[in-house]
């Protein structure tokens, strides 16, 4: 248990460090372990919307005053959780649970105002924001043993499973077919759709949400896609010659090294698996 809150109490280091810069100020002697956690808590409580709990994704960037990107949601929502602050997690998940317009296409949308109206800012649905909102709202569903965020975690699951095609997980559903740009990196026509990627990244997001849910009544379908992404990992993904993941897949494999990738296959998979994926004979 110790080690798990450790786990998500370093991901509380990693919202606030990406969720903005600290303060530069004078040299001083480096805060004890529990005041920079309380400094950590305190910024997240400071740079949210008041009524909806929603953190400020981009804190001091005009370009985007107020929007609240649902990765940022989900993974401020797992720090609440591992504070045992599940009043304030709450907030957050229910929030998207009850808010219709920021579901769209199966999914979530990537992001929304933090404050009313809580209009979308960005309609696209990609399924990354989706797999870590519902690993959010499954460590609160562990944390109250409230109904309704196994359900939302089995939601967003099972749009996850609908993603998956040969194991691997594509990077969003397709878009509206009365919109071009539906859907596409950039909202750019020329460039690839979200269906047509495969995530290296979003397929461990989709093992680590899948392992989880196996565990729950009828989750067998979740262990069989759970499976089947890590087969596609070993098949797809890995690259046999650098020892390390590609970072995804279109027409032909991507071969670029992401650092994020490497550091996630190794938390959500384990050594054990990545030694089975190493030794495992690859399938033509």
């Amino acid at each position: 248990m110790r080690n798990a809150m450790n786990r998500w109490l370093a991901m509380l280091l990693g919202v606030v460090f990406f969720l903005g810069p600290a303060p530069v100020g004078c040299q001083a002697a480096a805060p004890t372990g529990q005041a920079t956690l309380q400094q950590l808590t305190n910024w997240l409580a400071t740079h949210r919307g008041k009524a909806s709990g929603l953190p400020l994704s981009h804190v001091g960037d005009k370009r985007f005053t107020n929007w609240c990107f649902t990765y940022d949601a989900a993974v401020t929502a797992l720090a609440w959780v591992a504070l045992k602050r599940t009043d304030e997690a709450r907030r957050i998940i229910d929030f998207y649970i009850s808010t219709a317009h920021a579901h769209r296409l199966g999914g979530i949308i990537e992001a929304v105002s933090a404050v009313p109206p809580y209009d979308g800012k960005d309609w696209s649905v990609r399924s990354g924001a989706n797999l870590w909102l519902g690993l959010a709202a499954y460590r609160l569903y562990k944390a109250t043993a409230e109904p309704r965020y196994l359900a939302f975690a089995t939601r967003l699951g099972d749009f996850a499973r609908g993603l998956q095609q040969n194991g691997g997980i594509r990077l969003g559903p397709s878009g509206d077919p009365a919109s071009a740009v539906d859907q596409h990196f950039g909202y750019d026509p020329a460039m690839p759709a979200y269906a047509d990627v495969f995530s290296t990244e979003a397929t461990i997001d989709a093992f680590a949400l899948f392992h989880q849910l196996q565990s729950e009544p009828k989750g067998k379908r979740f262990r069989q896609a759970a499976e089947a992404c890590l087969d596609w990992l070993r098949r797809v993904a890995w690259n046999p010659v650098d020892k390390r993941f590609n970072r995804g897949f279109q027409r032909s494999p991507d071969y670029s090294v992401a650092s994020d990738v490497q550091a996630w296959g190794i938390s959500a998979l384990g050594l054990s698996r990545l030694d089975n994926i190493e030794r495992a004979p690859r399938k033509a």
